[in-house]
């Protein structure tokens, strides 16, 4: 499909992600989605990338499962830039049912990396944002303290 097109190219930060998210997203418009989840699955951060703002165009259709899947799919990513991309994916599935985004947040935001929580729950009220960004690990408050090399938790 649209590698194809280009090329097996593993260098697409020349490639702008939102046109080539653009691009995907349209072309799996009324296809088989699966090439999401492999360009999710393959270990290149351009193509992750892609993979999930693609579902952007599904999104504005208010169409989230790939999306949801998608995030899951991403929820541990160590990189900020697959972290930031996530989040916003799911801020604008809540701009367009808060509800959905909810459910989602329900059972994921104390495991969620606090950058894609903080662009998911961008537009939340005050009061919202300060109740998911009150990370907890394991449900336990945790205070950490750094002395010297050593490291402390309370």
């Amino acid at each position: 499909f649209f590698f194809l097109m280009i090329g097996d190219h593993r260098d697409l930060h020349s490639f702008p992600t939102r046109r080539s998210s653009d691009l995907v997203g349209e072309y799996l418009r009324d296809k088989d989605r699966t090439p999401l989840y492999r360009l999710a699955e393959s270990g290149y951060l351009w193509e992750q990338r892609i993979s999930i703002v693609a579902t952007w165009k599904y999104i504005r259709e208010k169409q989230f499962e790939d999306t949801l899947y998608l995030a899951d799919k991403l929820l541990q990513h160590p990189h900020d830039l697959i972290q930031k991309a996530v989040g916003w994916m799911l801020r604008e599935v809540g701009k367009r049912d808060k509800a959905v985004l909810l459910h989602f947040l329900e059972s994921r935001y104390q495991i969620m990396p606090r950058t894609m929580l903080r662009y998911a729950i961008e537009k939340f009220s005050p009061e919202e944002r300060a109740f998911y960004m009150k990370k907890t690990d394991k449900g336990l408050d945790i205070d950490v303290y750094i002395i010297g090399f050593e490291l402390y938790l309370e």
